[in-house]
């Protein structure tokens, strides 16, 4: 009975994390989204990042090492999309633990590393009925010497230059956000299946959502460390203004003194 209660406790528990995990991402979602309209959009009303810094449209595209990713993140925009037409369940938790696992190799791995994930691919794609009891895993797949992508969509690098970030990025940020909302806390609980979303969940927030945190976070400081050398600057303008006004009041002074001193000799003179 005492085993019975603690399955269903941490049943119930797992519930919880999935829907936690959910809005949190949701809202992150959401929040970033809304920086990049304020950005894109000219009667968009400025939005700061963290209450700190308007971000602007030429910041981002500025942002280098925001620009490398988005070949990368277009292709997983365009690989995810598919899967929002799978139920909710083993099967579409599965679909992602795989695709990511091969956007990954492609786009986040080392060539050393993936030599290394080639060695020990499998020589023939898996079967992929899913059962929620089972551990849901992830394989770089090859044919001969050739690795076969199941579920990610690569394109030629030469598209990069064509890709507008902006675009990319509202895609991406929509196909995620439906993404999520598809884990499903009545059939995504099981323990199996809830490991599978979690590791999910730490992927995409490394290279999508955390990685953009970061960046943004980056371009803030920039404007604010701008914002500050331009105040210091005008402050010393100011000052040396200030300075050069009250040299000049003062050599006035002095002449307007001078004068009168002559003045009140030669009145002097004359009264003799």
């Amino acid at each position: 009975m005492d085993a019975i209660v603690t399955k269903m406790e941490e049943t119930l528990e797992r519930k919880k994390s999935i829907v936690q995990i959910v809005e949190k991402r949701t809202n992150a979602i959401d929040y970033i989204r809304r920086i990049h309209e304020a950005a894109y959009y000219t009667n968009q009303k400025p939005l700061h990042w963290m209450n700190v810094a308007a971000i602007q449209k030429t910041d981002f595209d500025k942002a280098v090492d925001i620009q490398k990713r988005l070949l990368g993140w277009f292709s997983l925009g365009l690989s995810l999309a598919p899967l929002l037409s799978t139920d909710k369940g083993p099967a579409f938790v599965r679909a992602l633990v795989q695709l990511m696992e091969e956007y990954d190799y492609h786009y986040e791995t080392g060539t050393a590393m993936q030599g290394m994930k080639v060695l020990l691919s499998k020589k023939q794609p898996t079967h992929t009925t899913v059962n929620e009891n089972d551990h849901i895993k992830s394989k770089i797949v090859k044919i001969g010497n050739t690795v076969i992508y199941e579920f990610l969509k690569i394109f030629n690098i030469s598209m990069a230059k064509d890709l507008d970030y902006f675009h990319v990025v509202f895609s991406l940020l929509e196909i995620l956000e439906q993404i999520y909302k598809k884990f499903d806390k009545e059939t995504c609980s099981s323990k199996y299946v809830y490991e599978a979303i979690v590791k999910i969940d730490s992927r995409l927030k490394h290279q999508i959502f955390g990685f953009l945190t970061k960046e943004i976070d980056k371009i803030a400081a920039q404007i604010i460390k701008e914002q500050l050398e331009f105040t210091i600057l005008c402050t010393s303008t100011k000052d040396r203004d200030i300075q050069q006004h009250q040299q000049i009041q003062s050599k006035l002074a002095n002449s307007l003194s001078s004068s009168t001193s002559n003045n009140d000799k030669n009145t002097s003179y004359s009264d003799d």
